[in-house]
């Protein structure tokens, strides 16, 4: 058996994953030696993947990008089916009323803010326009889900009865 002597690998070279004791489904991947650039500290990692950071270092980078500071933040506001969702931060006092990522349905926001307390799950917050980007406190009412319903049928009804008049206008 013949054993290579091999000197301590310099950053950018490239070699096999066989010569780095990798298993046999990986031996025709390439490696490259790299160094993170936040503490030094040089790994092998596999060529095209290119990780920067090692993972320690990654976790420090990524708090530092997080929210307001990242360079995609789009100010904390999506609309998500027609809903505006706002982002609300941990020491607010609606936070509660949030979802796992962070968001509040707007509608919901503005109602508690207006109501100056928090709105229970049974609590629905009706547009009573039927827009649902449409978030002015005017346009905004408090209901339960029972009377939600009747609230939808009597938009539904009122619209009917606009579509009727329209008709009989023009027969007339």
């Amino acid at each position: 058996m013949v054993v290579v002597e091999r000197s301590a690998p310099k950053l950018g070279e490239i070699r096999r994953a066989g010569e780095l004791g990798y298993n046999h489904k990986q031996w025709h991947r390439q490696f490259v030696w790299v160094a993170c650039p936040g503490c030094g500290k040089e790994r092998w990692v596999a060529k095209g993947e290119h990780p920067r950071y090692c993972q320690p270092c990654y976790y420090e980078y990524r708090r530092d990008y997080r929210l307001d500071k990242h360079p995609n933040w789009k100010g904390g506001r999506r609309i998500t089916d027609g809903y505006c969702d706002i982002m609300v931060s941990s020491n607010d006092e609606f936070y509660c009323m949030a979802n796992k990522s962070g968001y509040i349905r707007e509608h919901r926001y503005i109602m508690a803010k207006h109501l100056g307390r928090k709105l229970g799950s049974d609590e629905i917050v009706h547009h009573l326009n039927g827009i649902r980007d449409d978030n002015g406190i005017e346009n905004l009412v408090l209901t339960k889900h029972d009377r939600h319903e009747h609230y939808t049928l009597l938009k539904q009804m009122q619209l009917k009865i606009r579509e009727l008049e329209k008709r009989v206008r023009v027969e007339v």
